[in-house]
């Protein structure tokens, strides 16, 4: 299964200067959550504003560059993804539990190129809508027309967040 996981603001932006404009606890402890043990595909953008692959995952990062090497991550292209995506979910698995994990789904991290390209491909969502309005963000998470909302958990703002926010789950219509 592919899943994107992302959090957007009210008017879906996601960064501002290559990081995400916020620090939200809750939602970065439902992320880990969330990914542990699975495949994460992400941009080497995202890759080198997180700094070091994530442990307990296994790390593919898309590049143009043919240069771009980091130990801990695969470097690979949408198509490659995708290819792995249609693969037997059996091998999916062994390759996670290679890398420490068990769970055979991958999850699209980002950034805004990233998610544009796997868009068409995605089976579901994991949105967290933040409750603020970024100024002058500079990237934006793409409309969501063949999604349907399955879920919607409301949060208030914890200790470590800035913000109230909602988590939401979007099936492919």
């Amino acid at each position: 299964m592919l899943t994107m996981i992302v959090a957007v603001d009210r008017n879906r932006a996601i960064g501002r200067d290559g990081e995400l404009p916020w620090h939200q606890s809750t939602d970065l402890r439902r992320f880990k959550k969330m990914t542990m043990g699975a495949t994460i595909v992400m941009g080497r953008a995202t890759f080198e504003s997180i700094g070091r692959p994530l442990p307990g995952r296994r790390n593919i990062v898309l590049s143009r560059n043919p240069e771009w090497q980091v130990e801990g991550v695969e470097k690979m292209s949408v198509e490659q993804v995708l290819d792995l995506v249609d693969g037997n979910a059996v091998t999916i698995a062994a390759d996670n539990a290679r890398d420490g994990g068990e769970n055979a789904e991958i999850f699209i991290i980002g950034g805004g190129q990233i998610y544009e390209s796997f868009m068409p491909h995605a089976d579901a969502i994991e949105m967290t809508k933040i409750y603020t309005e970024v100024e002058d963000a500079d990237t934006w998470f793409p409309e969501t027309p063949d999604f349907i909302e399955s879920s919607r958990l409301e949060s208030p703002a914890g200790e470590g967040d800035g913000h109230a926010m909602t988590f939401i789950r979007l099936e492919r219509k």
